[in-house]
């Protein structure tokens, strides 16, 4: 979806660039990209700030200051980003369940927009067929899926970059019924343009909650949250303010950044396994869109 841009390209580099590197490459990277202004020491636990002061010194205090450095904000100015509705199939009927995932353009980390997806990305929420609960759901995505044949899992992402974002469903199924699939995933996706819930935006955001606090179970995630934090907004946010932010979210934020990002917009979509039933990219397209409304 990042076509012709630095998101575009894989994480790892294509393999003839892997094979051609060599200590001169290593070196010219580790100057120019690991600097005193883009790296962050956290220590999380029961610590002495002067002794850490003093670990970081000798450890670090060797590393010259460089005031023209750039900062990743300045990369980004430089090589942006644009989204680019597309897709991507690769079929292989030998395999024995299809993957598929379907996303739409979002927003950075500080973008005022970010609380918001947070909470949407817990509104439509995830599905396990393994479970038989699911059926009993009151999440609508979830209790679609559950008397979808043949799908077997599906969860909803929120990947996001300094400038950009993807926001979307990646989904695992048996080839037969990836057409109703799609239908369900896209209906959850486009449903909040209009219609939001009160009841299920409440527990929507106390799940969110919940799954923060729950992943700060230590200090090695706690340290991890603190470094992200401080990488993505230049401080760190307490768990209050984040809280408030989340309990700001009423149901016309919902319905404006479905509107602003999803509604009639280019979507992009990626597929690998038995896809022969996966409708095409026009199909999809056109359910972006609701004409009863």
């Amino acid at each position: 979806p990042k076509l012709a841009s630095p998101l575009g390209r894989t994480i790892l580099g294509p393999e003839s660039i892997i094979r051609s590197l060599n200590q001169d490459d290593l070196r010219a990277y580790i100057a120019e990209h690991y600097k005193p202004h883009r790296m962050v020491v956290v220590c999380t636990g029961d610590i002495k700030h002067e002794e850490v002061m003093s670990i970081a010194e000798a450890n670090f205090g060797r590393l010259a200051a460089d005031p023209a450095g750039k900062s990743s904000l300045d990369y980004v100015c430089e090589t942006p980003s644009y989204f680019i509705g597309s897709e991507v199939r690769v079929r292989n009927d030998d395999q024995p369940l299809a993957h598929f995932a379907m996303s739409f353009e979002s927003c950075g980390w500080a973008h005022p927009d970010s609380p918001a997806f947070m909470v949407l990305q817990s509104l439509i929420g995830s599905f396990d067929g393994r479970h038989s609960v699911m059926k009993n759901s009151g999440n609508r995505l979830t209790a679609a899926l559950a008397d979808t044949p043949d799908c077997q899992s599906a969860s909803t992402f929120s990947t996001t970059y300094t400038d950009t974002g993807l926001f979307g469903v990646y989904a695992i199924a048996k080839p037969g019924n990836l057409d109703d699939i799609v239908h369900s995933v896209l209906d959850a996706m486009i449903r909040p343009c209009f219609k939001v819930d009160s009841g299920e935006l409440h527990r929507a955001k106390t799940a969110l909650k919940v799954s923060m606090l729950s992943m700060l179970d230590g200090t090695t995630a706690e340290a991890e949250e603190i470094g992200r934090q401080m990488l993505a907004y230049g401080r760190r946010i307490p768990t209050v303010e984040m809280f408030a932010r989340i309990d700001a979210v009423d149901e016309d934020a919902i319905k404006r950044i479905a509107n602003n990002y999803f509604y009639d917009r280019e979507l992009a979509v990626a597929s690998i396994g038995p896809v022969h039933s996966l409708p095409d990219y026009n199909w999809m397209r056109r359910r972006t869109f609701w004409n009863s409304y």
